[in-house]
Protein backbone atom coordinates (compact mmCIF):
# COMPACT_ATOMS: atom_id res chain seq x y z
CA UNK A 1 0.00 0.00 0.00
CA UNK A 2 2.84 2.40 0.77
CA UNK A 3 4.41 1.60 -2.60
CA UNK A 4 1.18 2.42 -4.43
CA UNK A 5 0.75 5.63 -2.42
CA UNK A 6 4.24 6.75 -3.32
CA UNK A 7 3.66 5.96 -6.99
CA UNK A 8 0.40 7.95 -7.00
CA UNK A 9 2.04 10.88 -5.22
CA UNK A 10 4.95 10.87 -7.66
CA UNK A 11 2.56 10.68 -10.64
CA UNK A 12 0.47 13.61 -9.39
CA UNK A 13 3.59 15.61 -8.59
CA UNK A 14 5.00 14.95 -12.06
CA UNK A 15 1.76 16.00 -13.71
CA UNK A 16 1.55 19.24 -11.74
CA UNK A 17 5.27 20.05 -12.04
CA UNK A 18 5.37 19.24 -15.75
CA UNK A 19 3.19 22.21 -16.66
CA UNK A 20 5.48 24.80 -18.19
CA UNK A 21 5.87 28.17 -16.45
CA UNK A 22 3.25 30.63 -17.58
CA UNK A 23 0.69 27.96 -18.47
CA UNK A 24 -1.98 29.94 -16.68
CA UNK A 25 -2.54 33.67 -16.63
CA UNK A 26 -1.28 35.53 -13.59
CA UNK A 27 -4.62 37.28 -13.06
CA UNK A 28 -5.06 37.57 -9.28
CA UNK A 29 -8.73 36.63 -9.01
CA UNK A 30 -8.86 33.81 -11.50
CA UNK A 31 -5.32 32.61 -10.76
CA UNK A 32 -6.23 31.98 -7.13
CA UNK A 33 -9.37 30.17 -8.25
CA UNK A 34 -7.30 27.88 -10.50
CA UNK A 35 -5.14 26.97 -7.49
CA UNK A 36 -8.29 26.27 -5.45
CA UNK A 37 -9.64 24.14 -8.29
CA UNK A 38 -6.40 22.14 -8.46
CA UNK A 39 -6.50 21.60 -4.69
CA UNK A 40 -10.11 20.40 -4.90
CA UNK A 41 -9.31 18.02 -7.75
CA UNK A 42 -6.26 16.68 -5.92
CA UNK A 43 -8.21 16.16 -2.69
CA UNK A 44 -10.94 14.32 -4.58
CA UNK A 45 -8.28 12.11 -6.21
CA UNK A 46 -6.63 11.31 -2.88
CA UNK A 47 -10.02 10.58 -1.27
CA UNK A 48 -10.92 8.23 -4.11
CA UNK A 49 -7.54 6.54 -4.01
CA UNK A 50 -7.77 6.07 -0.23
CA UNK A 51 -11.13 4.39 -0.66
CA UNK A 52 -9.81 1.79 -3.11
CA UNK A 53 -6.17 1.47 -2.06
CA UNK A 54 -6.96 -1.01 0.70
CA UNK A 55 -7.58 -3.76 -1.84
CA UNK A 56 -4.67 -5.86 -3.02
CA UNK A 57 -5.58 -5.17 -6.63
CA UNK A 58 -3.81 -2.68 -8.84
CA UNK A 59 -5.86 0.42 -9.50
CA UNK A 60 -5.59 3.04 -12.19
CA UNK A 61 -7.80 6.03 -12.75
CA UNK A 62 -7.58 9.49 -14.24
CA UNK A 63 -8.43 12.06 -11.57
CA UNK A 64 -8.79 14.79 -14.19
CA UNK A 65 -11.23 12.74 -16.28
CA UNK A 66 -13.35 11.87 -13.28
CA UNK A 67 -13.30 15.39 -11.87
CA UNK A 68 -14.19 17.06 -15.15
CA UNK A 69 -17.07 14.65 -15.85
CA UNK A 70 -18.43 14.99 -12.32
CA UNK A 71 -17.93 18.78 -12.35
CA UNK A 72 -20.07 19.00 -15.50
CA UNK A 73 -22.66 16.78 -13.86
CA UNK A 74 -22.58 18.97 -10.74
CA UNK A 75 -23.54 21.98 -12.87
CA UNK A 76 -26.97 20.40 -13.38
CA UNK A 77 -27.46 19.26 -9.79
CA UNK A 78 -29.71 21.14 -7.38
CA UNK A 79 -30.57 21.01 -3.70
CA UNK A 80 -29.20 18.21 -1.55
CA UNK A 81 -27.61 16.45 -4.55
CA UNK A 82 -25.63 19.60 -5.39
CA UNK A 83 -24.57 20.00 -1.74
CA UNK A 84 -23.37 16.39 -1.55
CA UNK A 85 -21.52 16.59 -4.87
CA UNK A 86 -19.87 19.88 -3.85
CA UNK A 87 -18.68 18.29 -0.62
CA UNK A 88 -17.36 15.10 -2.24
CA UNK A 89 -15.64 17.01 -5.04
CA UNK A 90 -14.37 19.71 -2.62
CA UNK A 91 -15.75 22.43 -4.88
CA UNK A 92 -15.92 26.09 -4.02
CA UNK A 93 -19.38 27.52 -3.46
CA UNK A 94 -18.42 30.48 -5.68
CA UNK A 95 -19.76 29.32 -9.05
CA UNK A 96 -18.43 32.35 -10.95
CA UNK A 97 -14.83 31.92 -9.72
CA UNK A 98 -14.93 28.14 -10.12
CA UNK A 99 -16.24 28.34 -13.67
CA UNK A 100 -13.65 30.97 -14.61
CA UNK A 101 -10.93 28.71 -13.16
CA UNK A 102 -12.19 25.68 -15.10
CA UNK A 103 -12.24 27.64 -18.36
CA UNK A 104 -8.77 29.06 -17.71
CA UNK A 105 -7.40 25.62 -16.88
CA UNK A 106 -8.88 23.97 -20.00
CA UNK A 107 -7.77 26.84 -22.23
CA UNK A 108 -4.28 26.60 -20.73
CA UNK A 109 -4.04 22.88 -21.40
CA UNK A 110 -5.32 23.19 -24.97
CA UNK A 111 -3.56 26.46 -25.83
CA UNK A 112 -1.86 26.57 -29.24
CA UNK A 113 1.89 27.03 -29.50
CA UNK A 114 2.78 24.86 -26.51
CA UNK A 115 5.70 22.45 -26.54
CA UNK A 116 3.29 19.57 -25.94
CA UNK A 117 -0.02 18.40 -27.32
CA UNK A 118 -2.93 17.33 -25.16
CA UNK A 119 -6.43 16.95 -26.51
CA UNK A 120 -9.18 17.21 -23.95
CA UNK A 121 -12.64 16.26 -25.13
CA UNK A 122 -15.68 15.95 -22.89
CA UNK A 123 -19.31 15.24 -23.64
CA UNK A 124 -22.45 14.21 -21.81
CA UNK A 125 -25.38 12.27 -23.21
CA UNK A 126 -28.83 11.84 -21.76
CA UNK A 127 -31.94 9.98 -22.81
CA UNK A 128 -34.24 11.99 -25.09
CA UNK A 129 -36.92 11.96 -22.40
CA UNK A 130 -34.66 14.15 -20.20
CA UNK A 131 -33.82 17.28 -22.22
CA UNK A 132 -31.04 19.53 -21.02
CA UNK A 133 -31.98 23.02 -19.88
CA UNK A 134 -30.65 25.84 -22.09
CA UNK A 135 -28.70 27.41 -19.18
CA UNK A 136 -26.97 24.08 -18.53
CA UNK A 137 -26.04 23.68 -22.20
CA UNK A 138 -24.55 27.18 -22.19
CA UNK A 139 -22.38 26.38 -19.15
CA UNK A 140 -21.17 23.06 -20.58
CA UNK A 141 -20.35 24.69 -23.92
CA UNK A 142 -18.78 27.94 -22.69
CA UNK A 143 -17.08 26.80 -19.49
CA UNK A 144 -16.09 23.20 -20.19
CA UNK A 145 -15.77 23.51 -24.00
CA UNK A 146 -17.85 20.34 -24.15
CA UNK A 147 -21.21 19.32 -25.45
CA UNK A 148 -24.30 17.76 -23.97
CA UNK A 149 -26.72 15.97 -26.22
CA UNK A 150 -29.89 13.98 -25.94
CA UNK A 151 -29.98 10.61 -27.64
CA UNK A 152 -32.24 7.68 -28.29
CA UNK A 153 -29.98 5.02 -26.77
CA UNK A 154 -32.17 2.18 -28.01
CA UNK A 155 -32.11 3.31 -31.66
CA UNK A 156 -28.69 4.96 -31.89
Amino acid sequence: MIKRSIVLWIALTLVVSSFPPGLFAADEGTGAAVVDLARADNQFAFDLYARYASSNDNIFFSPYSLSSALDMTYEGARGKTAEEMRAVLHLSGDDVARRAAISEFIEGINAPGKSYEISVANALWAKNAYPFLPDYLEIVTNVYFAEAKNMDFAAD
